[in-house]
């Protein structure tokens, strides 16, 4: 049996996947070799949920696509292709086989989701020195290779943590954070401390946000749709949360104010400088308007297919080969897969938070997981998330995790 702290070991270094100089693999491919391993040594653990093999033929009916796509295309783009086996490892073989040690030491879908939120606040934590402490930053920038992103971490602002690079990608995953702890107040036996750790780890999450990518702070308006979906379902849970918000807000605001008084001169120069003028950037106030900047540029994105055949089947050459100048995730799908692979391929994301709900008895969890599916929907819009693996990942883990572990633990 593999203890407590060794699953959460595993679950931090699946999902906050890193990759140091000096080992030659990424930590998630250690994690992947050690449930292996521990498979082999014990078989008789390992199964093939019933449950499970719908969405392996739903999977398989998007990867056929795919490569039906890519071959009419003249074989030209196979980054699409390589995303999916990417995912089948990854995503469904990989967290399948975690989800499945998370049964065999009966942990329910709550603890799994108080993990997850413990390894955010850990690695939000870490953002946070990275962004404070020069030292830090320069002992990551020695062992831990930069990767994945345009962004030079040597002269930028931007925090990246222990990972390889920053980005709407990171910020996106760190404010599932947000939301795990939201949810985590409504089910757990609160007392002082534990309150005192919500608040806390709230703080460090949503700052870890900012010094990664604005667009985790789209979970913020999520967060009260939630409270709003669970007022109309379980009203008791929902005035813990309002009340939790209110305070938590006060303080934020006592914090900032104090923050800011106190150290004036950080903020008209260095990266907190940086930081706040990159921000004071997105929110344009002209002629008594107020205009988004990221808004505005993607409303110069509007990039749709060229002719009736790609409109149908897509041209997955758009997606890298001759990429499309857009970074909307709907029309970049669009375009390289066309309406039918467009469906198909959202289709897929739309039968899995589908079938997780239905698999959730409390109204708790099942807005939860709700709210996260219009975030990531709405979020698309920005870029393609669905595409990316370390989202994926997440979404996969809480599907199977419905399926294979209890709703919540014993009660004590």
């Amino acid at each position: 049996m593999i203890k407590g702290l060794s699953i959460f070991i595993l679950l931090f270094f699946y999902f906050v996947n890193t990759k140091f100089s000096f080992i030659p693999i990424y930590t998630y491919q250690f994690v992947f070799a050690i449930t292996v391993i521990y498979f082999l040594v014990n078989k008789k653990y390992f199964y093939l949920e019933e449950k499970i093999k719908p969405f392996v033929m739903v999977y398989v009916v998007v990867f056929i696509y795919l490569l039906f796509n890519y071959s009419i295309n003249g074989f030209e783009d196979n980054t699409l292709v390589k995303t999916w086996i990417v995912f089948l490892i990854k995503s469904f073989i990989g967290v399948y086989l975690l989800v499945l040690i998370l049964k065999v030491e009966k942990y329910s879908f709550n603890e799994l989701v108080l993990l997850l939120q413990i390894a955010i606040f850990i690695h939000a934590t870490l953002m946070l020195i990275y962004f404070f402490n020069a030292d830090f930053k320069e002992w990551t920038l020695e062992y831990i290779p930069q990767g994945g992103s345009n962004i030079n971490h040597a002269n930028t602002y931007r925090s990246r943590g222990i990972v390889s690079s920053s980005g709407a990608t990171l910020a996106l995953f760190q404010s599932f954070g947000l939301l795990f702890t939201t949810f985590l107040l409504t089910i757990d036996k609160l007392n002082s401390k534990k309150v005192l750790y919500y608040g806390i780890s709230f703080i460090v999450i949503l700052g870890s946000i900012v010094v990664s990518g604005r667009t985790g702070l789209l979970m913020l308006p999520m967060i009260f749709l939630y409270i709003i979906l669970l007022y109309i379902k379980d009203k008791e849970s929902s005035k813990v949360l309002i009340k939790f918000f209110v305070i938590l807000g006060f303080l934020l605001l006592l914090i900032g104010l104090g923050y800011y008084y106190n150290n004036i001169e950080k903020f008209s120069q260095g990266e907190i400088s940086s930081l706040m003028n990159w921000f004071s950037r997105e929110v344009i106030i002209k002629d008594g308007s107020i205009e988004i900047l990221t808004l505005n540029i993607l409303s110069k994105q509007w990039l749709f297919p060229s002719d009736l055949f790609s409109w149908i089947l897509g041209d997955t050459s758009t997606w890298t080969v001759s990429r499309i100048k857009t970074d909307i995730g709907y029309l970049r799908t669009l375009n390289a897969l066309g309406v039918v692979g467009s469906l198909i391929f959202y289709g897929f994301f739309v039968w899995v938070f589908k079938n997780a709900i239905k698999n959730l008895h409390d109204n708790r969890n099942k807005m939860m997981v709700l709210v996260l599916g219009i975030f990531l929907f709405i979020t698309e819009y920005k870029e393609p998330f669905f595409g990316k693996v370390m989202i994926s990942s997440m979404i996969t883990l809480l599907y199977f995790s419905t399926i294979l572990l209890k709703e919540k633990c014993e009660e004590k």
